[in-house]
């Protein structure tokens, strides 16, 4: 065993159809009833600096995808 204690790792969620005027302070709103979410990254476009329609949830490592929706 490590001397050093780790924080449990996390995990990705990949969010697609993500509307174009949708900011990360946005998804936490709508995906936090589900669990909780750690982080929250938009890609924009490169130049035209808008949402290029998807995000990348992070999620506790605990939490499963079954648990997101809701399936016990």
């Amino acid at each position: 065993m490590s001397r050093y204690l780790r924080p449990p790792p996390n995990t990705s969620l990949f969010v697609r159809n993500v509307a174009d005027n949708t900011r990360s302070e946005d998804l936490p709103r709508e995906f936090g009833r589900y669990g909780p979410i750690v982080d929250v990254y938009v890609p924009l476009d490169f130049y035209t600096r808008h949402p290029r329609g998807f995000a990348y949830e992070i999620v506790p490592f605990v939490t499963t995808w079954m648990d997101l929706e809701g399936i016990k």
